[in-house]
This record gives structure tokens, sequence and C-alpha cells, in this order.
């Protein structure tokens, strides 16, 4: 396969984006499956928007990508109203299965700004979650038995950088295995992700990177770099890996070590199959 093919794929990735400045909040939503966060209001410019104040007169719509939903609408757009640097969010409720999915604040039909990062996961996760930061934490902007509203420079400014390296199955049977033995590590919940090549030559043996800015692809590079996925050409035009933010994948153990805190909201290490439009579910 040539290589320029795997722009198109890495295209159609999506990877949560960081704050643009310390002022602005990273914002993520949790939701546990079958439960909605309320409408919220939300200030500290959200959405992350440049002349966000500049820009108010506009017409405002929200719309959301993925599983999730706006709970009181079967459309994925919503008004959005803005007032003062308030954004007021419509309730929403989570997918019907775990994964990720994103709310765009879009201006007279052009999207602006970085999007709010929504996750749904599995039962028993925000109580998982206020055990690695404790309820009543000013993280949590909003927080239920089955919801939570995180500042994450916050949250990851409270926790530890204890993980756990987990082991992955051969590549051909493209799932993750984590009924396997695996073991403490240290990994801090910070970006970027990371891969360590070894023994391999990434190069040689037709690995690239997307880099952490842009939608594009890097060759490897040893022994190490920072990335938002990796992709190899045996693996066909619709198999790359996503490595979250919070994780580093060793190619060559075939194995990973995600910040267990932060995985608790972004998940781990995975499979995404752009070409189809999914994703193999952590």
């Amino acid at each position: 396969m040539a290589r320029r093919h795997w722009t198109f794929v890495l295209a159609s990735l999506v990877f949560s984006a960081g704050p643009s400045s310390a002022q602005e909040q990273e914002l993520s939503f949790v939701i546990e499956q079958g439960f909605i966060v309320p409408a919220q209001s939300l200030a500290g410019n959200p959405f992350r928007v440049r002349d966000l104040e500049g820009l108010s007169k506009g017409r405002f719509v929200l719309e959301i990508q993925g599983q999730a939903r706006f709970a009181n609408t079967k459309s994925a757009g919503a008004p959005a109203s803005l007032s003062n640097g308030v954004v007021s969010l419509p309730a929403i409720a989570g997918g019907n299965s775990v994964g990720e999915s994103f709310v765009h604040l879009a201006l007279d039909g052009r999207r602006v700004g970085q999007p709010l990062y929504v996750a749904t996961r599995p039962p028993g996760t925000i109580t998982q979650i206020t055990g690695f930061v404790p309820r009543g934490d000013e993280c949590y902007l909003a927080l239920g038995d089955h919801y939570a509203v995180i500042d994450m420079a916050l949250y990851r400014s409270r926790v530890s950088d204890e993980g756990r390296m987990v082991p992955m199955k051969p590549l051909n049977q493209r799932s993750l295995d984590q009924k396997g033995s695996d073991a403490l590590c240290i990994r801090t919940p910070f970006p970027p992700g990371w891969v360590e090549w070894q023994w391999v030559d990434p190069w040689f043996d037709g690995y690239s990177v997307k880099a952490e800015e842009g939608n594009y692809l890097v060759y490897g590079v040893r022994p190490s770099q920072g990335c938002d996925g990796i992709y190899n050409l045996g693996w066909g035009c619709g198999a790359a890996l996503k490595i979250p933010d919070h994780c580093t994948f060793y190619v060559g153990e075939w194995s990973y070590c995600c910040n267990a805190a932060a995985s608790a909201i972004y998940g781990v290490v995975r499979w995404v199959y752009p070409g189809s439009g999914g994703e193999a579910t952590a």
C-alpha cells in the first residue's frame, strides 16, 4: 500500500486536543452507560475559542459527534446559548456502548475552537474516578453518582503516576488482551502519548506515527517519540493503534503502560478502524 493512503486514514481519526492556554479549561464529560449528564452552564471559554467575545453576536449551534446524544432531542444539533462568556449546554445522554464522543461549537455553520470530550464508560466508573480524586475536590465542576464534568488540568495535578503494564495479543487478532497478567508501571497522566521502538527498525518495518500536531504522518524514529497513533503498512487500509495522551506503547514487547487515573476517563491503547467509522472498545 502506498504511504500516501495513510494521510486519508489519518484524517479520519479523532484525538482529543489539549488546552490552548493556561487560562482555558480542558473539560471532560464522563457518563456511565444508561445515564445522563444534566444541563450545564459552562464559564471560562470551555470550547477554547479565540476572540469569543468578538464572535458572541453570531449564531451559535452545538453539534454532537459519536454515540452520545443530546438527551431532549433526536437531532445531532441544538441551539447554543452564549451570554457573558457562559455557554449553556443541554443534557447529554451517554452512548449505548463504551466509547468517546465530542460536542462541537459551530458559528454560522463553521466549527470553532476545540470540542468538549464526552466519554461513555461502564457502570462503576464514577466510583473508580472518585477513588483517585475524592468528591468535593474543585476539579469536579459537576458530579453525580453516574456522571462527572471534570477540569482535566486540575484532575491530572491531583493523581499519582501509577499505571498498569498490559500485554497485547498477536497482531492478527487485532484485539486487546486485558485478561493476561499485568504489573505496576510508572506513567505520568500528562501528554503526549509515547511509543518506544524495541527490537524493530520502524522505518524498515513499515511503521509511521501520527504527529502530536496536525493530521499527517511521520516516519517512526528510534528509540522513541511522541505520537497520537501508530500505523503499519501491513495492517491494511482501515486499522491503526490509538495511543492516548497518558499511555506509552512498546513496539517489540507489544505491551503498554497507561496512567491508571487517566485511563478511567480516556480508556487505554486500542485498535481503531477509521475506514469503517468505528473503533474497538476498551
